[in-house]
C-alpha cells in the first residue's frame, strides 16, 4: 500500500484564502489522476489511488510512484521523511469573501504535485490555471474575481470579471455590486431619454426656424426677380432662370441684376432723356467677377446677355 498524503483542507493557507474540499470537482481528474513533480507537465512520476473526503473534510489520496529515475527518486525522498508536501492544481470555478477571507467555494481539480515547500501547513499547496488549462499565478487568478464581495455571495469567474469591466466603464469602485451597477445603468438610462427628448423638441425648433428663413429667402428672390423685370431689366420668360440663380447665389443675382441697365421711363422718353444705362463692355470692366460667376451659374443668360450687347 502506498503512502497516504493530505491532498486539501478547508482552512486558510499561508497565501491568505481556502479552498472548500466539497466544491472541488473530480470528476475529470479520477479519469487521469496524474502526480507530477512541481507541477511539470513534463515530469510524470507517478499516479494517485483511493481519493476519499475524510470525517474532517479533508481531502486525502494514495500515492503510487512510476518505476521511472523521477518516480523513484521521489519516492526514496518520501520514504526518508525527507518530501512530504503536495500542491494542488486547480481551475477556479466561483470563489466569495467570508469575513473578510477569500474562500474558493467550486472548482476543478487538474493535478496534483509533490512539491518541497507548501502553502498549507497541512502540507498542501496549490497551482492555479486558467479555462485554457494554462498555469496562471495567484495574482491572475484574484484578477479574475471582485476580492471585497458581500459575504456568502458568490459569483462564477466570468461573471465576476464581466461586472469588473462594467464597473470600470460606469466609473464605478472596483468593490461595486450588481445592485450599484443596476442603478447606475438606470440613471444612465433615465439621463438618457430626457436628452433623446430635449433633442426632439430642438430638432422641431430647428426645422421651424429654417422652415420660415427659407420663405423669406424665397420671398425676397421673387421680390428682386419681378423689380427687375417690372424695370425692364429682363424679359419675363426669362423669370425662373433668373429665380433659380436667385436661389443658388443671391449675392451673384442682386450684383447682375443691379448693372443691368433698364428700360426709359416714359417721363424720359417724352423728354427726350436718355437713362443711365451700362453696355456690356462696361459691365466686363467695372464688375469682371460677377459677369464670369454669372457665365459659370447660367451660362445661357450670359450668352443672351453677349448677343443683346453685340447687337447695340
Amino acid at each position: 500500500m502506498g503512502k497516504r498524503f493530505t491532498v486539501n483542507t478547508d482552512r486558510q493557507n499561508r497565501n491568505g484564502y481556502a479552498i472548500l474540499t466539497k466544491g472541488m470537482d473530480l470528476t475529470n481528474f479520477k479519469k487521469n489522476p496524474v502526480m507530477l513533480r512541481d507541477h511539470w507537465y513534463s515530469t510524470l512520476i507517478g499516479r494517485w489511488e483511493d481519493l476519499r473526503i475524510e470525517t474532517d473534510g479533508t481531502l486525502t489520496a494514495e500515492a503510487v510512484f512510476a518505476e521511472t529515475e523521477a518516480g523513484k527518486e521521489v519516492k526514496t525522498l518520501v520514504e526518508q521523511g525527507m518530501l512530504k508536501a503536495t500542491s494542488t492544481g486547480i481551475r477556479v470555478i466561483e470563489m466569495e469573501t467570508r469575513n473578510g477571507q477569500e474562500v474558493i467555494t467550486k472548482c476543478e481539480l487538474f493535478e496534483i504535485s509533490m512539491v518541497s515547500i507548501p502553502a498549507n501547513t497541512d502540507t498542501m499547496a496549490v497551482q492555479f490555471y486558467d479555462k485554457n488549462n494554462q498555469a496562471i499565478t495567484q495574482q491572475q487568478m484574484r484578477n479574475n474575481f471582485t476580492n471585497q464581495t458581500q459575504p456568502n455571495t458568490p459569483h462564477t469567474m466570468n461573471e465576476t470579471n464581466w461586472l469588473q469591466r462594467l464597473g470600470a466603464k460606469l466609473g464605478l469602485t472596483p468593490n461595486a455590486d450588481g445592485s450599484q451597477i443596476e442603478q447606475t445603468l438606470n440613471d444612465l438610462q433615465a439621463k438618457n431619454q430626457a436628452l433623446e427628448a430635449d433633442n426632439k423638441t430642438l430638432q422641431a425648433s430647428l426645422d421651424e426656424v429654417q422652415a420660415q428663413l427659407e420663405n423669406e429667402g424665397r420671398a425676397t428672390e421673387l421680390k428682386l426677380v419681378e423689380q427687375a423685370i417690372e424695370e425692364g431689366k429682363i424679359t419675363p420668360d426669362k423669370k425662373q432662370d433668373y429665380l433659380n440663380l436667385a436661389k443658388s447665389n443671391l449675392g451673384l443675382a442682386k450684383e447682375v441684376l443691379g448693372n443691368m441697365p433698364g428700360k426709359a421711363s416714359l417721363t424720359q422718353q417724352t423728354q427726350g432723356g436718355t437713362p443711365k444705362e451700362q453696355s456690356f463692355e462696361e459691365m466686363r470692366k467695372q464688375n469682371p467677377e460677377a459677369l464670369k460667376e454669372l457665365s459659370e451659374q447660367n451660362p445661357e443668360e450670359y450668352a443672351r446677355l453677349v448677343k443683346q450687347n453685340t447687337n447695340r
